[in-house]
């Protein structure tokens, strides 16, 4: 960076740069004025319409009073964009803090009042809300993109429910070890993914589905340990919203209980004291619970393994495939165990 870089940034943004660091992910600076800000410079290429949608999300949080995301800022003419020696960079907030980790239960309670507070301000954030913010930036690509997924897990479940049994056939015609191991157990996993899809079906999901469609809400979509910020000296953060949408909520709790039980050996009385933390700020009904049972149960693993396996060249990835698949036998027993107990 040189002089006449920082002048761009200065003159688009109205910071007065300094501190610069390059960074895998991008260029890290603070601001002369208010130097505990950090703030990091990332080139970007393409997909300018999703990040126009990903930039409402984080003002529709901040509006709403969850402001500890890694949002992006617009330049003082509402620009998305800054161009830098003929390249495109987009600024985003750096959130200070640790990352959680799944390995802590008090970290995991932590993330799941975090993660409640932020579906709390998402409440309201309809299609039309995000097409309305969408409208206010100044961007490369004219798209008004919302990214709605309501009401589709029905149609990928079915989808991957097929595929399962698809693969169980391949797996009946071949003659390797994985075919073998696979064809051992395919008719069990089989069975349980076509259950899990008439479970579904019977469930309240669409009628759920069709409640958020009116009411609005912000599902993150990749609500991991390491996208969770946690300080002793402030309520923490979110970040990495590349994948957010407009979602059930209970998406993200389910992905946050279901990666603090690998570590612990699935005991429910642990997945009871997350729940009970994020339920203290955001209430869950019967049904919801109902649902994230359903999604703990499919067999979402071994769909991945099996699609990895048959749609790439087998002999190089035989050896992973087949430990994983000795895993999910492996954790079989106690993942049925945990979902005997995990009802209300």
């Amino acid at each position: 960076m040189n002089t006449e870089n920082f002048l761009t940034i200065n003159e688009a943004y109205g910071f007065n740069p300094i501190n610069f660091i390059q960074t895998r992910d991008g260029l890290l600076f603070t601001n002369k004025s208010a130097v505990s800000e950090a703030y990091i410079l990332k080139q970007v290429d393409e997909g300018f319409e999703r990040k126009k949608f990903i930039y409402s999300v984080h003002n529709y949080l901040n509006s709403r009073g969850f402001s500890n995301t890694d949002g992006i800022i617009l330049t003082k003419n509402n620009e998305l964009t800054v161009n830098i020696n003929d390249k495109k960079y987009i600024c985003n907030k750096v959130v200070s803090g640790r990352q959680a980790s799944a390995d802590n239960l008090q970290d995991a309670k932590k993330a799941a009042g975090l993660l409640a507070r932020m579906h709390n301000s998402g409440d309201g954030f309809t299609t039309e809300k995000a097409a309305s913010l969408n409208s206010e930036v100044v961007c490369e690509s004219e798209i008004n993109y919302v990214k709605n997924d309501l009401g589709q897990l029905q149609e990928l479940f079915e989808h991957r429910s097929k595929e399962l049994a698809r693969f169980n056939k391949l797996a009946a015609r071949g003659k390797g070890v994985f075919d073998y191991e696979y064809k051992s157990i395919a008719d069990k996993y089989c069975n349980r993914a076509k259950d899990l899809c008439r479970a579904l079906k019977e469930s309240k999901y669409e009628e759920i589905s069709e409640n958020y469609r009116n009411t609005g809400a912000v599902c993150h979509k990749d609500f991991a340990f390491h996208n969770v910020m946690l300080s002793d000296s402030s309520n923490g953060g979110i970040i990495n919203f590349d994948r957010v949408s407009i979602d059930l909520p209970l998406f993200d709790l389910t992905n946050l209980i279901k990666r603090r039980m690998k570590k612990c050996g699935w005991r429910v009385s642990e997945a009871y004291e997350i729940l009970e933390e994020y339920s203290q700020l955001r209430e869950l009904s019967k049904y919801e619970i109902e649902i994230m049972r359903i999604i703990l149960a499919f067999p979402q693993k071994l769909w991945r393994i099996v699609n990895k396996y048959y749609n790439t060249r087998r002999s190089w990835c035989e050896k992973s495939c087949l430990i994983k698949l000795a895993e999910i036998e492996s954790e079989n027993e106690i993942i049925d165990k945990f979902l005997k107990e995990f009802i209300f």
